[in-house]
């Protein structure tokens, strides 16, 4: 039997290979009651993603994900995971600059701290991610 997150990557590519994009858990809500049936297709925004996909397109779709989607999934992942987004991230190094900037002109700053490096880790992380990306 399929599960919930298999159907979910099945319709996920679906979209992709219809040239639609989803950016949002509620363009369409994959439900497993766990009753013994197979998970359902809960909702669908057919404004955003057009008809409702049969199940034989269902059935034929690959439940493999999309490398473009894995990526994307993976910068996803480490937004929530650092309870940051790529603005703040960008923000942190600005001022970090900023501060590089006052300090090799004479200015007598304390020294940022380490958590600094980390903010610049995970932004070369994402970097390198969307580096992969725009390959693809």
């Amino acid at each position: 039997m399929i599960r919930a997150e298999n159907l979910y990557q099945r319709l996920s590519n679906l979209i992709a290979a219809r040239g639609k994009a989803h950016f949002s858990f509620s363009d369409f809500i994959v439900v497993d009651d766990s009753d013994g049936n197979p998970p359902r297709l809960a909702h669908w925004d057919e404004e955003k993603l057009g008809p409702v996909p049969t199940q034989s397109e269902v059935d034929a779709a690959s439940d493999q994900p999309n490398p473009k989607e894995a990526i994307k999934k993976q910068l996803a992942e480490i937004d929530r995971a650092t309870g940051s987004v790529r603005w703040v991230r960008e923000l942190a190094l600005g001022f970090k600059e900023l501060h590089e900037i006052l300090v090799a002109n004479g200015s007598q700053l304390p020294p940022l701290g380490s958590g600094m490096a980390k903010v610049q880790a995970i932004e070369d992380q994402c970097k390198a991610l969307r580096q992969q990306l725009s390959q693809l």
